[in-house]
């Protein structure tokens, strides 16, 4: 099995306003093909596809007669049903209200959820149209639909017509939103699709009671040994990297790609490592990890961006989850990670860079680990340790916590400081919510020493964060911390920060950046471009916002 990803996506290389893209799609497909063919020694293969990769398989197979079976999940029918699909659940989103645009936009261009779909690219995909097939595409085809209104049945129908036999599982075997959203494997699907590949391929597949003598052992691969497989990468602008896929940890099963400088004279002494956010392996949300690696790789960085145990290519320990979020034992794959840059030749400091929950992981390996140099924190929601297992956790309640640690004499130095009323006219609603909750504070402390009971906090994590990151400056490591203005959790980390925001401030190592017209995960191009750009500066000099980026951020 070849699984991969399309140029411009993933880890794959390419852009995506490269000439021909669709093309260059189409084309990666067929050498997939040629690739399985030679690796199993075969002579057939068979495609499976979803949404849009299933309409690209069928369009591929219909040129091609080593295609013996196709397997097609939710099929867009044209190409123009996915345009329309894309804009219409693009504009559902109000992240990026403004309509701000990144660098090279052009007319005609499209964002969908953070990715740009090109005006050529648009164009070149709207002549895709399944229903008007002439040749067939394969003689099998086992056909998954989407929900009770998608129109697999027409394809179905379009298939028979060609003279294939062409099944089509009428019953929704999976939400997929469900699966989207949760990141969840469509077991069902995936049973139904095994079962249709032993009927069609009789005896050439094992059952499921056959035992199997097979086992993997991944080797470590030694950065000292010299023998490295290292793929030597260029973009459009004759920028050039080096990559490497490697496995790494104590059992040798955590997967990440290192994007390194070209010329070893040009490796700096900052390695990074960025971690997982939510439930996204190591591209990153939009792929934004696979480009800022790259870019920072061709500055002279050395960057791993990896997949925590659960995720992507790395797999759960054994008594976990899969996409299992802020887990205790994911500290020591971020360890493992850490330990593995610093075996890169010069690498003599780490710089820790998470999204979410991969801030939380990068902001508590930082408070044990002292070898980290520096911490970028994109839109926390969460600092302080979690107590059990949480899938799938909700942010309320990450909010209701963070806003529990807060002593009541944190919301008075806030409202009272002048310095701070700017925001609060700017955070309107959310200034009310501050107000009642300072009030409400009051109240219960009030009420409290009324009846004599104690502290209305519990001490062991009263003014952590605070006296976290003081901790960090005190022990010389930079913490920036980026956050969308929209973020629900700003206000209470401006008010757990207020009493010592002065001495943050003395010590040059604590920078926050705020920003508009984004969201939770940067998806509007625009802000990925910025955040790009605030890190860097942040990377290279150790001051954020100058003069090229104060017009898109507040900073202090």
């Amino acid at each position: 099995c070849v699984r991969f990803d399309y140029p411009g996506t993933g880890d794959s290389s390419g852009e995506p306003r490269e000439f021909n893209l669709l093309a260059a799609w189409l084309r990666s497909i067929h050498e997939a093909i040629e690739l399985i063919k030679v690796k199993a020694d075969v002579r057939q293969v068979g495609l499976f596809g979803a949404f849009l990769g299933a309409t690209l398989a069928t369009r591929v197979a219909a040129e091609r007669s080593d295609v013996s079976s196709l397997l097609l999940w939710a099929p867009f029918l044209t190409g123009r049903s996915f345009i329309r699909t894309a804009k219409l659940q693009s504009n559902l989103l109000n992240s990026n209200a403004e309509k701000r645009r990144g660098s090279g936009w052009l007319e005609g261009d499209m964002e969908v959820f953070g990715f740009l779909l090109s005006a050529e690219f648009a164009k070149d995909l709207v002549r895709i149209d399944l229903t008007k097939l002439s040749e067939l595409p394969t003689k099998r085809t086992l056909i998954f639909v989407k929900d009770d209104k998608s129109p697999e049945l027409k394809l179905s129908l379009k298939l028979k017509e060609l003279g294939s036999q062409a099944d089509l599982e009428v019953k929704v075997l999976c939400d997929v939103n469900w699966v989207l959203e949760n990141q969840e494997i469509p077991d069902l699907l995936i049973a139904s699709a095994v079962k249709w590949c032993h009927k069609i391929y009789p005896g050439k597949i094992a059952s499921d009671d056959a035992e199997s003598s097979v086992s993997a052992k991944i080797a470590p691969l030694d950065a000292t040994e010299g023998t490295r497989r290292c793929v030597v990468m260029e973009d459009g602008r004759g920028d050039r990297w080096q990559e490497e896929a490697i496995f790494f940890g104590t059992e040798s099963n955590i997967f990440g790609i290192l994007s390194t400088p070209d010329v070893i004279q040009n490796r700096k002494h900052t390695g990074i490592v960025l971690v997982s956010g939510g439930n996204n392996s190591r591209p990153g949300i939009n792929r934004n990890y696979t480009e800022w690696a790259r870019g920072w790789a061709t500055e002279g960085f050395t960057v791993l961006r990896f997949d925590i145990r659960g995720l992507g290519d790395s797999p759960p320990r054994e008594d976990e989850e899969r996409n299992v979020l802020y887990l205790e034992s994911t500290q020591q794959d971020l360890e493992d990670a850490v330990s593995r840059i610093l075996l890169e030749p010069d690498i003599k400091r780490v710089v820790l860079v998470g999204l979410c929950a991969g801030g939380y992981q990068g902001f508590q390996l930082a408070l044990k680990n002292p070898q980290i140099y520096g911490l970028v924190l994109l839109n926390p929601l969460r600092f302080h340790p979690v107590d059990s297992k949480v899938k799938n956790a909700n942010f309320h309640g990450y909010l209701k916590d963070f806003i529990e640690t807060i002593p009541v004499s944190y919301y008075l130095h806030f409202l009272l400081n002048v310095n701070n009323w700017s925001d609060l006219i700017a955070w309107r609603k959310m200034s009310l919510r501050i107000i009642r909750s300072g009030l409400a504070k009051v109240a219960m402390s009030v009420w409290r020493l009324f009846c004599m009971l104690k502290s209305t906090q519990n001490a062991r994590r009263r003014n952590s964060v605070l006296g976290d990151i003081l901790r960090l400056t005190q022990r010389n490591t930079n913490v920036l911390v980026v956050y969308n203005a929209e973020e629900s959790i700003l206000p209470y980390f401006k008010v757990a920060l207020s009493p010592g925001r002065s001495k943050l401030r003395a010590s040059g190592k604590f920078t926050l950046v705020e920003t508009g017209a984004a969201d939770h995960i940067f998806s509007p191009i625009w802000s990925q471009e910025m955040v790009y750009q605030v890190v860097s500066e942040y990377l290279k000099t150790g001051i954020v916002c100058s003069k090229s980026s104060r017009s898109i951020c507040r900073h202090e």
